[in-house]
C-alpha cells in the first residue's frame, strides 16, 4: 500500500493544502495587528472553519501543550515551505519538527479493510485538535515531497510572506491573492511612476 494513498485520504481542497493555509495564520507575515491564536479555542475555531476538525468533536480534555506544539509544526512548516520557495535547504530543526509530527500521526492513523482491499482510515485524527495538527504534518509532508514542492512560492510583497501554490501554466505567479497583494503591488509602481513622473526623475 503506497504512502501516497495515505495522503490522498486527506481530501484537501485543490491548490490549497492545509499546510500552507495553516503556515499563513502567522501574524508576523502579514499583519502586525492581526491577532495570534490565543488559546486552544482559537486554534479550534479555526481547524473547524477549514473543515480539518469534525464538527461535533470533544471540546475538552486536551492536553494544554497541544497550542504550544501546534504553533512549533507551524513554523517549521512554513519555514520549510519558504526554504523550499527560495530554492533554499530546510534547516535540520525544522525538519526534525515536522518528522514529529508525521510519525505521530502515521501511528494514529488506522488500516482497515474495505472491499477486499486495504485503506488508511484518518478518522480518528479528526476528532481533535492534537489530531488534526498531525493532519496538517501529514499535508505538509505530502506537499514537500512531491513534485509539486517546486511550485511552493512565498508572496512577493514584503509585508505578506504567505506560502501558496503556483498552479499556474508558465509557474509565473507572484502574489498570494491578485485581488489583495496583488493590487498593492501595482498601486505602489502606480505611485512611483507619477511620482518620478513629477519629480522628472
Amino acid at each position: 500500500m503506497p504512502i501516497e494513498s495515505l495522503f490522498q485520504q486527506l481530501g484537501e481542497p485543490h491548490g490549497e493544502p492545509w499546510c500552507l493555509l495553516f503556515s499563513n495564520t502567522g501574524i508576523s507575515r502579514i499583519d502586525a495587528s492581526r491577532k495570534d491564536f490565543g488559546s486552544l479555542d482559537d486554534l479550534r475555531t479555526w481547524l473547524l472553519g477549514k473543515g480539518i476538525l469534525a464538527k461535533g468533536s470533544p471540546s475538552t480534555g486536551e492536553d494544554s501543550r497541544v497550542l504550544e506544539r501546534a504553533i512549533r509544526l507551524r513554523e517549521a512548516v512554513f519555514g520549510i515551505g519558504s526554504a523550499l520557495a527560495h530554492r533554499r535547504q530546510p534547516s535540520e530543526d525544522e525538519v526534525s519538527e515536522l518528522n514529529w509530527n508525521v510519525q505521530k500521526a502515521v501511528v494514529a492513523a488506522r488500516i482497515d479493510a474495505v472491499g477486499g482491499a486495504l485503506e488508511w482510515n484518518l478518522t480518528g485524527l479528526r476528532t481533535s485538535v492534537s489530531g488534526c495538527t498531525g493532519l496538517i504534518a501529514l499535508s505538509a509532508a505530502g506537499l514537500f515531497t512531491s513534485d509539486q514542492a517546486t511550485r511552493v512560492r512565498e508572496c512577493n510583497n514584503e509585508t505578506c510572506g504567505w506560502l501558496f501554490l503556483d498552479l499556474s501554466k508558465n509557474r509565473s505567479r507572484k502574489w498570494c491573492d491578485m485581488s489583495d497583494c496583488g493590487n498593492v503591488a501595482k498601486a505602489r509602481r502606480y505611485y512611483a511612476k507619477q511620482k518620478a513622473l513629477r519629480t522628472g526623475s
